[in-house]
């Protein structure tokens, strides 16, 4: 099958790289279409399928970064001439199937996706998230407007798709299709990689117990509300540690707590900026105990992450987190520094049994969302979706 993957600005790209060779592994014809990812330069790119970086071209050179209006201009130009180039590509080398994973303009958007139907392309979207953070009310009608003209809808967990039936009843239900986010495969870890060698590398005690939240610090995810949770455990536990590792977002700065506070705060180790793919595994297995104190998200690859890396996991009950889980961990409600403190502190209080939740937590992943599984599901999507067009073109 004749597999396109289509993300244009590059939203999620450990995900999409990950399904994207996930399907070349099942002996698909795969191509990834999207813009060069700039902020990790040592991101592995799988070579069993085409990777088409036709969007946003130009944009990464350095005059542009001197210049940011004329950036943003560029920018605005650049993403139509992209679509404009799917589509010519599109008519010279027809897709089976075309898989969108976000549609971040979705107006814009909707032109080439009926361009796609024009030409009888089945067309498969992600729901990545129920009410997307970047959209306004109108973007959001705009986006009902996209689903309605999917073949099929790929949401990750039951919740969600409860959600999204929620948002959208309009959308019917024969077009959603439940497929658990897929794991991403991680770096081989180096021989010697165990816990302490872990905490050897990134300067924490060797002995302490450690929470760890990791990932980009923006506001939706509640770093704030697990400031405040630390205080209140380490006041019971004066021996725990808290691990906090990921780009602090500038644009959200009011909403956040000032690193320089989070520096201050006794037993905070702050390891502030984009951290790159092959340093990942040393936070997570330096941690005891991993923290998603989200306000809102609809799933979370880092959950999968973490407990891919084989750890016991602490999440807020949103989305799909208390659903992938399965059991095997604490859930607490959102935005309560008080139950998340008391998390904390049972959790931390027996190491023993977190390795044992963290063995389960690999064992879930293994099973649920292996890409192997995952490729199958979906390409089992993208067949049902090219019958039923070839269903209605002989009626």
């Amino acid at each position: 099958m004749h597999i396109w993957q289509l993300d244009p600005a590059n939203l999620t790209p450990y995900y999409d790289l990950a399904v994207c060779d996930a399907l070349a592994q099942a002996g698909h014809d795969v191509r990834f279409i999207s813009t060069r990812y700039i902020h990790d330069p040592n991101l592995p790119i799988p070579t069993g399928f085409i990777t088409d970086n036709r969007y946003f071209r130009g944009i990464h050179w350095d005059v542009l970064h001197k210049r940011p209006r004329l950036r943003r201009g560029v920018r605005a130009i650049s993403y139509p001439l992209g679509h404009l180039g799917v589509l010519r590509l599109a008519t010279r080398h027809r897709p089976d199937v075309i898989h969108i994973q976000w549609s971040r303009l979705p107006k814009l958007d909707l032109r080439l996706w009926k361009r796609f139907i024009a030409q009888k392309i089945p067309l498969v979207h992600t729901v990545h998230d129920i009410a997307p953070m970047f959209a306004s009310p109108a973007m959001q009608a705009d986006l009902l407007a996209v689903y309605q003209h999917m073949d099929a809808l790929i949401l990750h967990t039951q919740s969600n798709i409860t959600a999204f039936q929620d948002v959208y009843p309009s959308i019917p239900h024969k077009k959603l299709h439940l497929i658990p986010m897929i794991a991403f495969p991680n770096p081989p870890l180096p021989p010697s990689a165990n816990q302490q060698s872990a905490r050897e590398a990134l300067g924490l005690p060797t002995d302490a117990p450690i929470a760890l939240f990791f990932g980009a610090i923006k506001h939706y995810k509640g770093l704030d509300v697990l400031l405040e949770a630390f205080v209140q455990a380490r006041a019971k536990n004066p021996d725990i540690h808290l691990v906090i590792a990921g780009k602090y977002d500038t644009t959200q700065r009011g909403k956040l707590p000032a690193l320089d506070a989070i520096s201050a705060m006794p037993n905070v180790h702050l390891y502030e900026g984009f951290i790159p793919t092959h340093d990942i595994w040393k936070y997570h297995l330096a941690a005891d105990v991993i923290v998603h104190p989200y306000r809102e998200i609809t799933q979370s690859a880092a959950l999968i992450t973490a407990m891919g890396y084989g750890r016991a996991v602490i999440v807020t009950d949103v989305g799909g987190m208390g659903e992938t889980l399965n059991g095997n961990g604490w859930i607490i409600p959102t935005e309560n520094s008080s139950a998340l403190a008391d998390g904390l502190v049972e959790a931390l209080s027996d190491r023993h049994c977190l390795r044992d939740m963290g063995e389960k937590s690999a064992q879930l992943i293994a099973d649920n969302h292996s890409p192997h599984e995952v490729a199958h599901r979906l390409v089992d999507v993208y067949e049902e979706v090219l019958r039923v067009r070839r269903n209605q073109s002989m009626k």
